[in-house]
């Protein structure tokens, strides 16, 4: 039976939804693929607590192909009403079934290996993590390392434990598998490819 969804408080999310989505995928790309610089992405609305940055990111890579994991805190009505109604994109219970997993910190997460690696062939049909964080530039430095960085570049997130970045370092180490995170506060976005390498300072 198709479940009958109520759109009538929908938010918009995008003002021009084609030019704002260019823009925004522009930098996304950037965020991942140079690691340690924030982007900020210009988001008109999201259901709460999702925030504007998360938004952006499921504006514009998400659709009716890359089903979404969500965490308890964000797997409400209204946020996967919106998720539904601007992506298309399917829900899953399931963290292997995921093609990005939007998770709250503070929230129970399933550990990273619960979610899909990829495989030798397709290593980019791994899970995504969009990881919604109090702040980007006020929490414990993090030394980056590794290709998109000419030297080295620190971040400072809010809300993430030593045991995360010990779980992360043994999730990538079988390099070409391995999840790629972005991290999100209001509408800036921090992105962390597995080829990273991080220490905390």
């Amino acid at each position: 039976m198709t479940q009958t969804l109520d759109l009538s408080a929908v938010q918009s999310g995008f003002a021009d939804p084609v030019l704002d989505a260019q823009a925004c995928f522009r930098k996304v790309l950037d965020a991942l693929s140079r690691p340690g610089k924030m982007a900020a992405l210009d988001v008109l609305s999201a259901p709460e607590p999702l925030n504007l940055a998360s938004a952006g990111l499921a504006l514009t890579l998400m659709d009716f192909d890359t089903p979404i994991y969500l965490s308890p805190s964000l797997n409400t009505g209204a946020i996967v009403s919106w998720l539904r109604f601007h992506c298309s994109a399917p829900i899953t219970a399931v963290p292997k079934e995921a093609s990005f997993a939007f998770l709250q910190e503070g929230d129970a997460w399933p550990a990273l290996d619960e979610f899909h690696q990829g495989d030798a062939k397709y290593p980019d049909t791994s899970t995504s993590l969009v990881i919604q964080l109090p702040s980007l530039d006020t929490g414990q430095a993090v030394t980056l390392e590794g290709p998109g960085i000419e030297t080295s570049e620190t971040i400072h997130p809010v809300g993430l434990s030593e045991s995360f970045w010990a779980e992360r370092t043994e999730n990538v180490a079988d390099f070409q598998l391995g999840i790629d995170c972005y991290f999100t506060a209001e509408n800036k976005v921090l992105g962390l490819p597995r080829t990273t390498r991080t220490t905390l300072v």
